[in-house]
Order: C-alpha cells, then sequence, then structure tokens
C-alpha cells in the first residue's frame, strides 16, 4: 500500500535529542530480548546486573537492570527493572556537593536490597550527568562528581574507570549573548537562568520563520556529520523516548504556524524540524521507512539508560 508523504512526514518528525532509534533485523528479535518469558532463569542460566544512574536537571534516576543469559555468546534478554528517582537533581547542591552525593548514596540502598549479595561484587554501577551538570561551572560541577565518586568506592558495588562523567553537550546564547532562531516564533523573546548563567533566547527580529528557514538552520547541524548505518535501507524500526513523546504532544504540529503560535511549547516548530533533518539528512532513513512508536516494552522504559548498561556489560566482559 502506498504512503503518503504526509505519512511519512509524522513518523519522521517523531524524534528528538537524546531519544533512540532501535534497528529490528527481524520480526521477533526485539520482542525476544525483551520478553522474560523467553529465557526463563534456571539452573543453567547465568543472571548478571547492572546499575545506571541518570542524573538529570530535574532528579536523579537509577535504573537496576537484571539480565539473563541462558549460553555464553548469546544475546543477554533483560529480565527486570527496578527504577526510582529523587528530586531535585544533583545540580541543585553546586553548592553543597556532600549533601548531594547523599541522594545518590540514598539510591544506592535501594540497589543492594534489590541486587544478591552474592553478586555485588560484579555488578557495575556508573552515574552519567546530562544537563543539568554541564551548565554548572566546571569547578562545581567536579566538585559534585568526586562526591558521587566516593559514595561508589564506598559502596560494595564493581565501580570502572570513568564511572562518574557528565555526557557530551553544547549550547549557545551564554553570557548575556541572545540566540535567535527561525524556528522560534518571531514574539518569544525569553530567558533561562540555570547555575548563575543567564540564557537568553527569541524568535528572529527579521527574515522568515517557519519550517523551510527552520529546516535549513537544523541541517547544518545533521548533514553530512552523522554516521549512517547501512542497516537504514532496510529493515523496520522502534522509535522511543522523545520520539514517542513528541508524536503524543503534538499531534502534527505545522510549522508555518507560527506568527499565530501561542502555544506554551515555543520549541515544537525547532523540535520537530531537528527531528525529520536528523533521521532523513543525518541518518538517511528514506522515506518511505515507517517507524514502530513505543514506550515500553513489556513494562520497562526503552532509553539511553539501558542501552549504555548494555555497552557496559560488554565492554567490561560480563556480557559476552
Amino acid at each position: 500500500m502506498a504512503t503518503s508523504w504526509g505519512a511519512i512526514f509524522f513518523v519522521l518528525m517523531i524524534a528528538c535529542v537524546g531519544s533512540t532509534v532501535f534497528y529490528r533485523e527481524q520480526q521477533t528479535w526485539f520482542e525476544g530480548v525483551f520478553l522474560s518469558s523467553m529465557c526463563p532463569i534456571n539452573v543453567s542460566a547465568s543472571t548478571f546486573y547492572g546499575i545506571m544512574f541518570d542524573a538529570g536537571s530535574t532528579g536523579t534516576r537509577i535504573h537496576v537492570y537484571t539480565f539473563v543469559q541462558k549460553t555464553a555468546g548469546q544475546l543477554p534478554f533483560l529480565e527486570g527493572e527496578i527504577f526510582e528517582s529523587v528530586k531535585p537533581g544533583l545540580s541543585a547542591f553546586a553548592d553543597q556537593p556532600k549533601q548531594g552525593a547523599e541522594t545518590v548514596q540514598g539510591l544506592l540502598e535501594m540497589a543492594k536490597d534489590s541486587i544478591p549479595r552474592s553478586h555485588w561484587k560484579r555488578t557495575p554501577v556508573v552515574l552519567k550527568a546530562t544537563a543539568g551538570l554541564r551548565l554548572l561551572p566546571e569547578q562545581k560541577a567536579q566538585a559534585l562528581l568526586l562526591e558521587v565518586e566516593e559514595i561508589f568506592k564506598k559502596s560494595p558495588f564493581l565501580v570502572p574507570d570513568d564511572s562518574v562523567s557528565i555526557m557530551d553537550g553544547s549550547y549557545e546564547g551564554t553570557d548575556g549573548h541572545t540566540f535567535r532562531s527561525a524556528c522560534l516564533p518571531r514574539w518569544l523573546e525569553a530567558e533561562w537562568i540555570f547555575g548563575g548563567v543567564k540564557y537568553q533566547y527569541g524568535g528572529n527580529q527579521e527574515g522568515e520563520t517557519g519550517f523551510g528557514p527552520c529546516y535549513a538552520e537544523v541541517l547544518k547541524v545533521v548533514q553530512g556529520k552523522l554516521h549512517q548505518p547501512e542497516e537504514v535501507q532496510g529493515g523496520s524500526f522502534y522509535a522511543f523516548s522523545y520520539y514517542y513523546d513528541r508524536a503524543a504532544d503534538t499531534h502534527l504540529i505545522v510549522c508555518d504556524n507560527l506568527e499565530s503560535f501561542t502555544s506554551g511549547s515555543p520549541f515544537l516548530c525547532m523540535d520537530l524540524s531537528y527531528i525529520t533533518a536528523l533521521l532523513k539528512d543525518g541518518f538517511g532513513f528514506a522515506d518511505g521507512t515507517l517507524l514502530q512508536l513505543t514506550k515500553k516494552v513489556n513494562n520497562i522504559e526503552t532509553g539511553w539508560a539501558l542501552g549504555a548498561t548494555f555497552h557496559l556489560l560488554q565492554s567490561l566482559g560480563i556480557s559476552s
């Protein structure tokens, strides 16, 4: 059945920075990874765990994943996840790093309760901080990370090198400079203060706004700068996290209505334009590629924390 460009455009627009797309090589592969019933725990299975902290701007979240591997060399199965979070995030303790680290300590106690004592020494623990710490002055951010690292070292868990780090990112519009974009409504003038730094942003005062000029802006960020996997030329794909969220939130926002747009979410045009450019011009998806949207698989939310844990276990030789 032929697929209209409108439908394709809707599918392409349901992604954003920090989201995840998974390639599904065959119809049953992805479900198999997450169906615990397909890999029941038994005497011949190997069970292992991974702890991933997501230190975001609004809170600190802990993911305790349980994996089962029936045979060495086979793909491990995700058996379950225990999730907990605390507010505010670490960045709120910029001037009280020890107090901030104590919030991580509390979450670690929960991990100890959920992982068998016999597995503690071979269960890796990692914290990755995102925008919150990245926007703090470097000295304050490092003080927080050092305190968290000390908490990890005192724990019974496996602490790999670089167990505490800030994920890569970039930002513009600091030190009084106003970031302006054709992707924002022309009338928009706003500021955001974080970590003692004022960020100012707004729409273009002159020139065009809307999808066309906005798309041209985001192309500068993604075109020719991303690896294009061969798999994007065929097969089915799952889209998670913010891909799903934006699809649920926007109901196909038309960017050329910016002049009359008065929503409390002025970044929708920018988000959706970036989504389209990222998938089509960045990763190289064809116009006819369809994405299967989902928030969770078997009640387990799928995002970067799970993918990072898979990679961590492989790099440590815990999962072959």
